[in-house]
C-alpha cells in the first residue's frame, strides 16, 4: 500500500506543481487551497492520493490545470459545479462522495459530509447561499434560492427549502431550528 502512495507522486507532480507555482505569485486559488489544506491537516499528496475528492475541489481551484484529469482523474461521485459559483477559503471534505454542490455563494471554513445535495429547486429560481463557518451533515438537502447564514450547522437528512438564520442548528424535514444562539428552541423554519 505504502509503494502506491509513493507511485502517486508520478501523476500528482503536476498538479503540485501548478499549485507551488500559484502559491510564489501568491494567487488566490493558491491561497484558499493552501487553506483547504490547513483545514484537513494532512499534506498535499495525502489528499491527492487518499481522499480523491479533494482532486475535484482542486480542479475548481484551478480551473487551467483541468487538462490533468486525465492522468489524476477526479472523484465520480462529487461534483462542484457551476463555473460562477465563488467558493470561499478552508472547505473541509468530510468522506464527502456521492455529494453535489451547485450552489450560487459558499463562505469561508465551509464543512460538508457525504450524500448532500446543494442546489437548485424545481419550479423556483436561484441557488443557496451558504455563509461563513456553515457546516451541512450527511444527507442533507438545500435547494432554491434560500441563504444559510453565519454559523449555522444543518443536521443529518434534513431538508432545507428556506432560510436559516444566522448561529443556528436545523434538523428534519419540514426543517426546524433546535438550537438558536446557543439556546434550545423549536421553531418551524417556514414560519420564519
Amino acid at each position: 500500500m505504502r509503494c502506491f502512495y509513493y507511485l502517486s507522486f508520478l501523476y500528482t507532480w503536476p498538479l503540485f506543481l501548478v499549485y507551488h507555482l500559484f502559491l510564489l505569485r501568491k494567487k488566490k486559488a493558491a491561497l484558499f487551497f493552501e487553506a483547504d489544506l490547513k483545514r484537513r491537516n494532512e499534506s498535499f499528496w495525502e489528499l491527492m492520493y487518499y481522499h480523491k475528492v479533494y482532486r475535484n475541489l482542486y480542479y475548481k481551484r484551478f480551473p487551467h490545470a483541468k487538462i490533468f484529469k486525465l492522468i489524476c482523474p477526479p472523484d465520480k461521485t462529487f461534483a462542484i459545479d457551476g463555473v460562477s459559483m465563488k467558493l470561499g477559503k478552508g472547505v473541509f471534505l468530510m468522506h464527502s462522495f456521492r455529494t453535489i454542490i451547485h450552489a450560487q455563494e459558499i463562505g469561508e471554513n465551509f464543512t460538508i459530509f457525504h450524500n448532500c445535495t446543494i442546489g437548485a429547486n424545481v419550479g423556483t429560481k436561484g441557488l443557496p447561499i451558504i455563509g461563513n463557518h456553515v457546516t451541512i451533515f450527511t444527507g442533507a438537502v438545500v435547494v432554491g434560492g434560500v441563504k444559510i447564514c453565519d454559523n449555522s450547522i444543518i443536521g443529518a437528512n434534513a431538508v432545507i427549502t428556506k432560510n436559516v438564520p444566522a448561529n443556528s442548528t436545523v434538523v428534519g424535514n419540514p426543517a426546524y431550528i433546535i438550537k438558536q444562539n446557543g439556546k434550545k428552541c423549536y421553531i418551524n423554519v417556514s414560519s420564519i
